[in-house]
């Protein structure tokens, strides 16, 4: 695409003719590849309905191997759109198979992004995950394969974008154009005027905590009116796009949480644990409940759990063990649950909406009654409650005999998990369980088994070839 084709693209924003736009957008991606262009491409896309591609928008952990092979490699033949290469190279860093026949997806996953995908970005998000990718994919035959193959893909990058390719004419429109809002620029469900105030924006976000837009709309706002979180949210966004950040940034991000974090979350600062909170994309992302009296009162409905995406509880020994907290509107965002126990496990099955994919359950045991956990445990098992859970892990206090394993394996709620975590405590006692994954490759079972070696913990894993891997893990990571 000629840059003289520029106004004609400001030309169809300006008029809100979004599609026409994005495929010229499209168009100037094909030649340049520049970082601007792709952000530009990325903030037209939701304003065009069924525009985005189809290996963006499906769930490729919900699909078999075979059906996501599939969708991976009609990519191969499809236009080159930076979105597509940001998500083929989500799935290296988030493998959704790691057996040794799933090498065909890999292969051209890997191949299009050195190709026909091929995006400057995509090096700069593998580049740091290169020397524990073996961690991330699993240290196996194929782990080691696919470690060269993420290693021969960045220098193939590297050599393709010396330098990082700049468009002006593109950087311009996304600055001037096209608030960075993937929905309308805040707007206030009651009024239908366009927020004026911090406290409005920052509602909008709370709303809506997955749109990134309204995050940096209130950004901007704050920016504008001198205020330090306006900085630590534009920070925390070019870290989540895996752009290079300097010491000074990194060094500067911990400096404004350290000093502005209580007043960010509010109460919130009163019953989470200082150090376990966790900020993501400018906002509190992960945290440590830890019930205080009173100050739980003052926490309960504020809107900063809305953004929490991973939630751990620890009852600090009181009575309250989380139940109230858990049965606030703002949990329906939770993705994970951490240290659940019998009476919070009842509270989650019984919620409506929720989009929880990962549970622990620490133990069954319930303060109120000592049936509720295991009352709420044959529902989940049943198929009742937590559609979107795909990830279970059973803790120390939730034995599971082999026997309680084949259950849950044959139960209505091991059709949509993706990998279950147990525990066994020695060699002998894993074998019934290892003999039961063979007979049921289909599962992605993780087994965490004791042993009594200084190098700490044995991970065994059964593969959808029924092949069964190994690697030790440091035991202090494993909980």
């Amino acid at each position: 695409m000629a840059q003289t084709t520029a106004p004609e693209l400001a030309k169809a924003i300006r008029e809100e003719n979004f599609a026409h736009a994005l495929a010229m957008a499209l168009k100037r991606w094909d030649k340049s590849r520049a970082p601007a262009v792709a952000e530009l491409i990325e903030r037209l896309g939701p304003r065009v309905p069924g525009a985005t591609p189809a290996v963006v928008t499906d769930d490729i952990s919900k699909l078999r191997l075979a059906a996501a092979q599939h969708l991976v490699e009609a990519s191969a033949t499809s236009q080159a759109d930076p979105r597509t290469a940001s998500a083929l190279t989500t799935m290296l860093l988030e493998p959704p198979f790691t057996s040794g026949t799933s090498r065909g997806f890999w292969s051209s996953l890997l191949e299009q992004l050195a190709d026909r995908h091929a995006d400057p970005r995509t090096a700069a998000r593998l580049r740091p995950a290169l020397p524990e990718y073996l961690r991330i994919f699993g240290a196996t035959k194929m782990g080691e394969r696919m470690q060269r193959g993420v290693r021969e893909l960045v220098t193939a990058l590297d050599a393709r974008f010396p330098t990082t390719p700049a468009d002006r004419e593109a950087s311009e429109l996304v600055a001037a154009l096209l608030p960075p809002a993937s929905s309308p620029v805040a707007v206030t469900a009651d009024t239908g005027s366009k927020p004026r105030s911090g406290e409005e924006l920052l509602a909008l976000v709370h709303r809506d905590p997955d749109d990134d837009g309204a995050r940096l709309v209130y950004a901007d706002w704050l920016l504008e009116h001198d205020d330090p979180r306006g900085e630590f949210i534009m920070l925390q966004f070019r870290r989540h796009r895996s752009e290079a950040l300097s010491t000074a940034d990194e060094k500067r991000m911990q400096q404004l949480a350290a000093k502005h974090m209580k007043d960010w979350i509010g109460p919130l600062a009163g019953v989470t644990r200082k150090d376990d909170n966790v900020f993501g994309r400018g906002f509190l992302e992960r945290c440590t409940f830890q019930p205080r009296g009173a100050a739980t009162a003052l926490a309960l409905d504020h809107p900063s759990w809305t953004t929490v995406r991973e939630l751990k509880i620890n009852s600090n020994g009181t009575k309250d063990s989380g139940e109230e907290l858990l049965a606030q509107p703002a949990m329906r965002h939770l993705r994970a649950v951490r240290q659940c126990n019998g009476t919070l496990l009842e509270v989650l099955v019984a919620q409506q909406g929720l989009a929880l994919e990962t549970l622990e359950i620490s133990w069954l045991d319930s303060r109120r009654d000592n049936d509720a956990g295991p009352r709420a445990w044959t529902k989940l098992k049943d198929g009742e409650g937590l559609p979107k859970l795909a990830h279970l892990i059973c803790g120390y206090g939730v034995s599971f005999t082999p026997e309680a394993l084949g259950a849950l394996l044959d139960s209505a709620l091991a059709k949509r998990l993706k990998t279950v975590t147990t525990i066994v405590y020695s060699d002998e006692h894993a074998k019934p369980f290892l003999a039961m994954l063979r007979e049921r490759p289909a599962m992605s079972l993780t087994i965490e088994l004791f042993r009594r070696v200084e190098t700490g913990k044995l991970r065994v894993s059964a593969g959808e070839d029924g092949k069964m891997s190994g690697v030790v893990v440091d035991p202090a990571a494993a909980w």
